[in-house]
């Protein structure tokens, strides 16, 4: 079985005032980390040195408990790479960006004609509509695939399919906007024109 890791010195102390084998003046009412920073530094020291062996000794168990299960090193190597790639990917994404993240199958599916047919699908919503209808037909097992794809992609890879996609419907977005922007300032010329 696994070593836990031991406690600190300041959890040595806090769990031997909670089941009193300290004692201390309760009428006074003070919360325990102000009672820890009251304690004499040779007092905190000896807290420190139990703490400090007892973390040596964890550690000697802990290497011998990785000899005798390698398997288990890897896979806490794995879990840590990958919490460390989530960080990465959460904070290298916006908000909207994050969102993507619950619909990685939709995103694969636009990116893959996106790169296949990159001059072909300009952003407007006849060719999102067409892309969703054609996702839509796809059944579970192809989705998963699609997951599974974006899963075994590296974070950076992750990343940059996110902010692909979100360029693409950025894009067509914006030049929505653009486009009635444009048709408001031809309508005021006409406008302008017919009151002259």
């Amino acid at each position: 079985m696994k070593p836990v890791q031991p406690a600190s010195a300041y959890l040595i102390f806090q769990s031997q005032i909670k089941s009193g084998q300290i004692e201390y003046n309760k009428e006074e009412n003070k919360p325990v980390p102000q009672l820890w920073l009251e304690l004499p530094p040779q007092q905190q020291e000896i807290y420190k040195q139990q703490a400090k062996e007892a973390y040596d000794l964890y550690k000697i168990q802990l290497q011998k408990f990785y000899d005798d299960n390698p398997a288990e090193k890897e896979k806490e190597e794995k879990l840590k790479q990958q919490r460390k790639e989530k960080k990465l990917i959460t904070n290298s994404l916006d908000r909207t960006q994050i969102k993507m993240l619950e619909m990685t199958d939709l995103v694969m599916y636009t990116l893959g004609h996106l790169y296949i047919f990159p001059d072909q699908l300009k952003q407007t919503p006849k060719i999102k509509s067409i892309i969703k209808a054609g996702f839509d037909k796809l059944d579970e097992a192809e989705k998963e695939k699609l997951q599974q794809a974006f899963a075994d992609m590296s974070g950076l890879q992750q990343i940059q399919a996110i902010k692909d996609y979100d360029q693409w419907f950025t894009r067509r977005v914006i030049k929505k906007e653009a486009d009635v922007k444009q048709e408001g300032d031809k309508a005021e010329v006409q406008e302008g024109d017919q009151q002259a």
